[in-house]
């Protein structure tokens, strides 16, 4: 059975592996549209006319309650694909070279959606339009959590208040939202899988009888130059029969040049061709490759994501990892998943399996 896998680099900081099996390509053009739709909810309101530091926290820009979505299906959002905001700022100092520029992010009720707000010059009222989709606002790559709580927000009341965050803290660095403009909100995202069986409850995305779910063994791991991680997977399927996955993408972002490792989907999950038995599948699931001059030191986070084909529900389920470059010989505190490359470049499959001491807890040595 053939497979295929396309690396797509924008940021040459982030690459983005996604790696399906035919069988996941054929199930993902069944049609969704019974079960998630495309959704759009925009808002204007006018800006609250502030004059103040971004060192002070989340500070507001919305007046009154914020945007407004009465009128808008907001209660059937499920997920968030991109938010666009259009504001306008004087004197926010994010344009690049300016003092504040990668520094200041939105704020949607209360939550930091890690969108980066650069472009606003520095002495200068500036219109500002920024399309991105959330983020962490620590490591910078996509977050379905965050995703997830601006979704819980905006279902609470229809309505989301803009704030600006900012890393520079403290600061004195003023900035003014003239209340003579008007701010635009739009969010576009998916609406849920819902639950089939019970008439017009269609919105209520993870209420259905086909539920899943993934997580990783080993979401923290470590090793040497020359090396290769295997992160495991447990992916359970509670519905009635086989669950088909379709959509199954890799983020991962480290501090060297890309060029110095690798990532990919392993080859015993790209062979189920997307096919999840109600026993459900534990195996591996991605791997990472310190090429022989990554730095000692390197670190990196990622976020793992697959998509199910209806009736999976939720649509898509995420988990975060890390991986970073250590001394050889040094302790590795995941076992089980180092794979040490030999000299001649072929890979000498060894799992390290440590035996706990008598009278202590079960966790892996150091040195085995």
């Amino acid at each position: 059975m053939s497979q295929s896998c396309v690396l797509c680099c924008g940021d040459p900081r982030h690459l983005r592996a996604a790696a399906l099996a035919v069988g996941l390509v054929l199930a993902a053009v069944c049609p969704r549209t019974a079960y998630a739709a495309p959704i759009t909810l925009t808002s204007t309101v006018s800006q609250n006319g502030i004059n103040s530091t971004i060192g002070n926290g989340g500070v507001s820009f919305t007046a009154g309650t914020g945007w407004d979505f009465a009128g808008q299906d907001f209660a059937s959002l499920a997920s968030i694909e991109s938010i666009t905001i259009t504001l306008t700022i004087f004197d926010l100092d994010t344009a690049p070279g300016n003092l504040d520029f990668n520094k200041v992010t939105l704020g949607l009720d209360g939550v930091n959606t890690g969108i980066r707000l650069n472009g606003f010059p520095d002495g200068v009222q500036s219109t500002q339009t920024v399309a991105d989709q959330p983020r962490d606002p620590a490591t910078q790559l996509p977050s379905t959590s965050v995703g997830t709580a601006i979704v819980s927000a905006i279902k609470t009341d229809g309505r989301l208040t803009g704030s600006l965050f900012s890393t520079d803290r403290p600061s004195n660095n003023g900035f003014q939202a003239p209340a003579t403009f008007n701010t635009t909100l739009t969010i576009t995202g998916q609406t849920g899988s819902g639950n089939g069986g019970n008439g017009g409850n269609g919105g209520n995305g993870g209420n259905g009888d086909h539920q899943w779910n993934l997580s990783l063994s080993n979401p923290n791991q470590s090793g040497p130059p020359g090396s290769f991680l295997v992160f495991d997977s447990v992916i359970t399927n509670t519905g009635p029969d086989d669950l088909t996955l379709d959509v199954a993408t890799l983020d991962f972002a480290a501090g060297a040049d890309p060029s110095l490792y690798t990532f990919e989907f392993a080859p015993a999950f790209i062979d189920t061709l997307g096919i999840i038995p109600t026993s459900g599948y534990s195996g591996p699931l991605f791997i990472i490759q310190w090429l022989a001059t990554v730095p000692v030191g390197t670190v990196g986070n990622g976020l793992v994501e697959l998509g199910a084909a209806t009736p999976g529900d939720p649509a898509t389920r995420s988990a975060e990892f890390s991986a970073s470059v250590v001394p050889s010989g040094a302790s590795v505190p995941e076992p089980g998943t180092l794979i040490l490359l030999a000299t001649s470049g072929v890979a000498a499959l060894a799992r390290r399996r440590c035996k706990p001491r008598q009278g202590t807890t079960r966790q892996p040595r150091a040195n085995c």
